[in-house]
């Protein structure tokens, strides 16, 4: 179950260079970073639907980008989408004059991450197949030798189970161990949205 989850949000979380770049391209074409949003409805990542719905409805009534975007912070707690808010703010309340470079620049940067994670995620993938081994090797060495009536002999004593048993123990643990540095922990939230909006009101 936890890995189907964390495989639907690292997919949710790769889809943003691609919600930033409708946005950018809706900004070239004249619109406002209102309008942009708000064409994500038909432009922007179908998974992401009920997002850019509740957007561009709240849009409609009036409410601030900043309220919006502090709310569906809450919700998604995605640092991709912490990126992509508080850039659309600073240019909206410093001035946008640069704001599509600096999209395209974030959607670069997304883009680089998510490819370097990915190769991570492949290498530390390697450390776990290999503890794996490492532990289950010799248990099969055990069982192909356990086919000699001598050795099964040898374990029966109370010194043979002594072995077997700290043997068990060793394996277990030095898989727990190396289980643990081959996890890859969620990319932290360098900041929540809704604490640097409160700064920018």
């Amino acid at each position: 179950m936890k890995e189907r989850q964390k495989r639907a949000i690292q997919t949710r979380e790769a889809l943003w260079p691609e919600v930033i770049e409708s946005v950018i391209s809706a900004l070239y074409a004249g619109r406002s970073i209102n309008q942009a949003l708000m064409d994500l409805q038909n432009y922007g990542p179908q998974e992401l639907a009920h997002v850019w719905q509740r957007m561009s409805a709240r849009i409609s009534e009036g409410d601030s980008l900043e309220k919006i975007f502090s709310d569906e912070s809450r919700g998604l707690e995605s640092p991709r989408a912490d990126q992509f808010f508080a850039t659309l703010i600073f240019a909206k309340n410093f001035g946008g004059h640069s704001v599509q470079l600096s999209l395209r620049h974030l959607a670069a940067f997304i883009r680089d991450d998510i490819q370097m994670m990915e190769e991570i995620q492949t290498r530390f993938g390697w450390v776990r197949n290999s503890a794996i081994l490492a532990a289950s090797a010799p248990w099969l060495l055990l069982l192909l030798l356990s086919a000699q009536p001598g050795t099964v002999t040898s374990f029966a004593t109370s010194g043979g189970k002594a072995v077997l048993s700290c043997g068990v123990i060793a394996t277990a643990l030095a898989y727990l161990w190396m289980a643990r540095i081959s996890r890859i922990e969620g990319q932290p939230r360098v900041f929540e949205f809704h604490e640097l909006s409160n700064h920018v009101e």
